[in-house]
């Protein structure tokens, strides 16, 4: 009776550590969904700063062009333009 006992309590572990390590797996960010829409931004409330023919920048309403314009270009690997 006893190994009985102790054949059925084994085989309720390993189904728990199975049912766990499915659980685990599933919950992995590897199978969730990615989002299906992305929401761009209002251009409405920015305003548009023309770097060069290539580049533009979206920049708030209130702030100043000329100051966007200087650090943007003043940056590591954008002074060859």
């Amino acid at each position: 009776l006893l190994n009985w006992k102790l054949l059925i309590l084994r085989k309720w572990i390993s189904l728990v550590f199975t049912q766990f390590k499915i659980e685990k797996m599933a919950s992995n960010n590897m199978y969730d969904k990615k989002p299906t829409a992305f929401v761009s931004p209002d251009l409405s409330k920015l305003q548009a700063v023309v770097i060069d023919i290539k580049t533009i920048l979206y920049i708030a309403l209130d702030a100043d062009p000329k100051l966007a314009k200087s650090s943007y270009l003043s940056r590591v690997g954008m002074k060859k333009l």
